[in-house]
């Protein structure tokens, strides 16, 4: 049947399927569908594995139908002891979810998710290898008076995070070194949210110690999927923030009682009124 169309033609009708019924159905019809899809970089070369139930036996077992793998990503984190890799020559990036602190990133920030080579399984994790970055800003600076009005504040440059918050200066060299990130959580920490007076003037000048940090993962190509947990912010609060990022497709906004979740182009209209 595959043979009646070229195969170029076949790998596009291919691509246009969701990964089920490619993978789950597409490669059931008959061997010569389960050879060409699984044969094609283009259309196996990444796979998400929910192993949260699997043992390593049930992995090699997955693997071993997937010769031209890529990228693997895991679910949940696992020991990789006894995986046989010998079967996936072209398997680059393992991505799993973790909770870990990195120097870099002081008290500020931690990587939510990380990739490594298996092939190079024992070099340590760097900000090249975080995929998931979380932002939780930190209201307890001392060189912040919360009483002062807005109006009156002196500028960004005299703001200070305390001294786990970071040097403004190493911040954007730090945002162009994850050059693998695809996801930034930005989260307002308990602090903030159990006291709403200067709510709004909290978080804006907070959110200021930031923005070379921005600077830096606008330049992250892969970086395509935001997410924004900021109570007390307007919709308007988020403008400048999203510019920073014109390469998302994905934007998820949650702000006191307003939730906004779905791709790019729905939510900046809704951000900018239009």
């Amino acid at each position: 049947m595959a043979s009646l169309l070229p195969n170029e033609l076949w790998i596009q009708i291919w691509r246009a399927l969701d990964f089920d019924t490619l993978q789950k159905i597409c490669t059931l019809v008959c061997k010569t569908w389960f050879d060409e899809i699984r044969g094609s970089v283009n259309l196996s070369g990444e796979m998400l594995l929910k192993n949260d139930k699997l043992e390593v036996e049930d992995v090699n077992a997955v693997l071993s139908h997937w010769e031209k793998i890529k990228v693997l990503r895991l679910s949940k984190k696992m020991t990789l002891i006894g995986v046989d890799f010998n079967v996936n020559s072209m398997l680059r990036k393992i991505i799993f979810p973790v909770d870990m602190s990195l120097k870099e990133l002081g008290a500020w920030g931690k990587a939510t998710k990380i990739w490594f080579d298996p092939k190079h399984f024992w070099n340590p994790v760097k900000l090249e290898n975080v995929v998931e970055l979380q932002i939780q800003l930190d209201y307890k600076a001392t060189d912040f008076d919360y009483e002062q009005d807005d109006h009156d504040w002196p500028g960004e440059e005299n703001y200070v995070m305390n001294e786990d918050g970071g040097k403004k200066e190493d911040m954007e060299p730090i945002g162009c070194m994850m050059t693998n990130l695809e996801i930034l959580d930005f989260y307002q920490g308990a602090d903030f949210e159990d006291t709403f007076t200067y709510a709004w003037f909290r978080a804006k000048h907070a959110f200021k110690h930031f923005l070379p940090l921005f600077r830096g993962l606008s330049l992250c190509l892969r970086l395509q999927e935001l997410h924004l947990d900021c109570h007390g912010w307007s919709l308007g609060d988020f403008k400048d923030f999203v510019a920073y990022f014109p390469q998302l497709k994905y934007l998820t906004i949650e702000s006191g009682g307003l939730y906004v979740s779905g791709k790019k182009k729905k939510c900046i209209a809704l951000l900018y009124g239009n």
